[in-house]
């Protein structure tokens, strides 16, 4: 239960911020790399992962990294460790993907809102899920836990 309430305030720092995974210092322009100046930890875990796929972008967040690969037409977002384990793994899925739990949970608590998009968060402890909703002007994403039960929340306006 403490981990989830942790990795719950994480996603809603990171939804919060618009999507943005930052540390504690805010990273910029200057904390941006390329593959050539990355740990070849990093180098390595990406390669051997992502044979195919093109690194987007790559920052060092926090006490380890945050690396965007694209392959084919799908952008994934790697959160890795200083030594180069993958802790997360960011996915955008079709909406029609959401898990049978996570769509009567959305049934239940939002009616009558339009969803926009939904974004699969692998963790050892199990896939958590991002949905982004509508209505009317108001946004609001909301994350799910494993089981379907919404752990968090924001609105945007």
């Amino acid at each position: 239960m403490r981990k989830q309430l942790r990795a719950a305030a994480v996603m809603v720092g990171v939804m919060a911020a618009g999507g943005a995974w930052a540390g504690d210092e805010e990273v910029g322009e200057a904390g941006r790399r390329s593959p050539t100046d990355l740990p070849s930890p990093i180098v390595a875990r990406l390669h051997d992962s992502f044979p195919d796929a093109t690194a987007a972008g790559i920052e060092q967040a926090g006490g380890g990294w945050e690396a965007s690969v694209v392959e084919g037409l799908r952008r994934t977002t790697l959160m890795l460790d200083h030594v180069g384990n993958v802790v997360e793994r960011h996915t955008p899925i079709s909406v029609r993907a959401l898990p049978a739990p996570v769509r009567a949970s959305l049934e239940r608590s939002h009616p009558r809102h339009t969803l926009w998009r939904a974004t699969e968060i692998a963790t050892d402890e199990g896939a958590y899920h991002e949905v982004l909703l509508a209505r009317g002007d108001r946004r609001s994403v909301v994350l799910f836990d494993p089981t379907g039960r919404a752990l968090a929340g924001v609105n945007r306006s």
